[in-house]
């Protein structure tokens, strides 16, 4: 008795969309959304084909046969958006392969930084810092008090650090600490355990078209005699380095001879209303604004 052919097993729809959206298919030119939907055009034919050569149903010279002929309409499809393509190709594979969604704005997070999340190594404990990243995994946890806080993993482009954010910054905007937001995240070292961390004070969005508030805003800070103490220099030095961002800073120093400019160094700020709170703590009511150029 003639052995019995066994036809090949085909995957499951479940193993394909998982390849589509990893990206198996791409040097193929299948775009992965166009293919997510009309997979079912590609692989009807393929199983249909195998399923004919199971049964021994094979034309002898060839010929016209459409068994096994796919419908190329696939391939004009459309793409996922760059944003949720990198999101499912991370799901399926654990990392960003095809690209990497900081690397476009890594001039705009580099701008409203102190450190690369790699340099931190070289910072000592309890340093203030402001770092920028991708949000990946997020643990939601509750304090003694039962208050909600949480601790996530910030990865940059060649490393991450594991970010503790306690109730007062959680509770502040709860849906931006989640996977795969772009966010930067100030605060100080934190050394004491195994595993250096950051203790932040403060969770929140980048400018990531910031061009505009570049050539648009600058800081002014006005400083009579009394304020220019090393203590308060010093102090709002560190308010500047805390608060990094796109705004050019001028500090213009008031005598019984006039105003001229104080040379502090350059600095670039976030030009928002926490940061102008802050120097008007600090210096008095009036003595930090914002204006424009231009």
């Amino acid at each position: 008795m003639p052995a019995r052919r066994k036809a090949c097993s085909s995957p499951s729809p479940r193993v394909l969309e998982s390849s589509v959206l990893a990206g198996a298919f791409d040097s193929l030119g299948y775009r992965r959304r166009a293919l997510l939907i009309g997979q079912d055009k590609v692989s009807g034919p393929i199983v249909a084909e195998r399923k004919a050569e199971a049964a021994g149903q094979f034309s002898l010279f060839g010929g016209d046969s459409e068994v096994g002929q796919i419908d190329e309409s696939v391939l004009a499809g459309d793409e996922f958006d760059k944003p949720e393509l990198l999101r499912y190709e991370k799901e399926m594979l654990g990392q960003f392969v095809s690209d990497h969604p900081l690397l476009e704005v890594a001039d705009a997070l580099r701008s409203q930084s102190t450190h690369e999340i790699g340099d931190l190594e070289a910072t000592d404990d309890g340093e203030l810092v402001t770092v920028a990243g991708i949000i990946g995994d997020v643990a939601r946890k509750y304090t003694k008090r039962g208050e909600p806080y949480a601790q996530f993993r910030l990865e940059g482009l060649a490393a991450g650090v594991q970010v503790v954010a306690f109730p007062s910054v959680y509770e502040a905007d709860p849906d931006l600490i989640s996977a795969d937001r772009i966010v930067l995240a100030v605060g100080r070292i934190d050394r004491r355990g195994r595993e250096l961390q950051i203790r932040a004070n403060d969770v929140r969005e980048p400018i990531l078209a910031g061009a505009v508030q570049a050539t648009a805003e600058s800081v002014v800070i006005d400083l009579t005699a009394a304020a220019c103490t090393d203590a308060v220099l010093a102090k709002m030095a560190e308010l500047l380095r805390s608060r990094p961002g796109l705004a050019p800073v001028r500090v213009r120093f008031h005598s019984a001879d006039g105003v001229r400019p104080l040379e502090m160094g350059e600095f670039r700020v976030d030009s928002s209303a926490a940061l102008m709170g802050e120097l008007t703590g600090l210096l008095g009511t009036g003595a930090a604004r914002v204006e424009r150029v231009g």
